[in-house]
């Protein structure tokens, strides 16, 4: 007669796969020396995702020849939340509670993304042929309303262009006539919305483990920060009360 162990039976938590066509296309141009994501996939256990991509680049015409050699590289990386917090699992298994403290998801404010794009991405003029154009309506890249609630058109500098670039690939899309004032405005009435900021601190955080440069690694600020907002700790840019990413400047070290 069968005891103990021999009548357990534990069944696969998996029952059953989607398939799922997850196909897409990616434009976008670069700059020589930029990091851009190109495919991000935010999964859970037991998925399972094979990959397979077809580029295709094309140079534009070059003022002058480069006579150098260029490469177009790409890598994969996997990043598992609990190396972006240390209470991640703990959150997305719906516990209150961590080694004695609230979890909180690691989020960002739509107008934190807003104050990022207008006040250190934008411009309101640039040189164009010679000459300086001051941003308008009919000429700008993109739009925000002041403190005291004015329309500002602006143009995106080239570091600028660069973070909308990675941003827009990492999901967050930047809407247009932005404002500084969470929820003032009543053409952009969702400012105080909160978005995840995993996929943005996990580019970072692939970023800075495998692609920075070594001897900057311990010392750099992304690094610093990185290791505050997994460990939970208070610093500039990020409230360990409540998971909330107040300063996105501080991912972007290399401008500080």
């Amino acid at each position: 007669m069968a005891k103990g162990f021999d009548v357990l039976h534990v069944k696969s938590a998996v029952k059953t796969r989607n398939k799922l066509d997850l196909s897409r296309t990616h434009l976008t141009t670069m700059n020589f020396g930029e990091i851009v994501p190109l495919f991000v996939e935010e999964t859970v256990p037991g998925d399972q995702i094979s990959v397979s991509a077809n580029y295709f680049s094309r140079m534009a015409p070059l003022v002058k020849p480069t006579y150098g050699k260029f490469q177009f590289k790409t890598v994969s990386g996997f990043v598992p939340y609990h190396q972006i917090a240390d209470d991640a699992d703990a959150w997305l298994a719906g516990k209150t509670l961590w080694e004695g403290s609230s979890t909180h998801n690691r989020q960002i404010k739509v107008q934190e993304l807003a104050r990022f794009i207008a006040l250190d991405c934008g411009t309101d003029h640039k040189d164009i042929g010679g000459q300086s154009v001051t941003a308008d309506q009919d000429n700008c890249d993109f739009g925000y309303y002041t403190s005291n609630n004015t329309l500002k058109w602006m143009f995106l500098t080239p570091y600028g262009r660069f973070a909308v670039k990675v941003l827009n690939a990492l999901g967050y899309a930047i809407p247009q006539n932005m404002s500084l004032q969470a929820d003032i405005s009543s053409s952009w009435p969702f400012g105080s919305t909160y978005l995840s900021a995993y996929p943005l601190l996990a580019f970072f955080k692939l970023y800075n483990d495998y692609m920075s440069q070594s001897q900057r690694y311990n010392i750099s600020v992304l690094s610093q920060f990185l290791k505050n907002v997994k460990h939970g700790i208070t610093t500039t840019g990020y409230v360990p009360g409540t998971g909330e990413i107040t300063e996105i400047l501080y991912l972007w070290d290399w401008d500080i």
